[in-house]
């Protein structure tokens, strides 16, 4: 390891730090709930849709999350 560059040698691999997370479910529920429950498990959500001006986050429904919840309801 060469630490005053910061660099490894190849051989040396870096370590990949995972936590395992449990995502809630937050289909149904509407964008101001979902990032309040997603915000307890520090979590984040990021909309796939324009969301127009006069749109209130009430007022947009969740239909679909990656990744699903572990624990899917019927």
């Amino acid at each position: 390891m060469l630490p005053y560059l910061e660099l490894k040698k190849d051989n040396e691999q870096e370590e990949e730090k995972t936590e395992e997370v449990e995502v809630p479910e937050i289909r149904g529920l509407n964008l101001q709930e979902a990032k309040k429950k997603l915000k307890e498990t520090d979590l984040e959500i990021t909309v796939n849709r324009e969301i127009g001006e006069e749109e209130k986050e009430e007022d947009i429904i969740i239909k679909e999350q990656i990744p699903k919840p572990r624990h899917q309801s019927k």
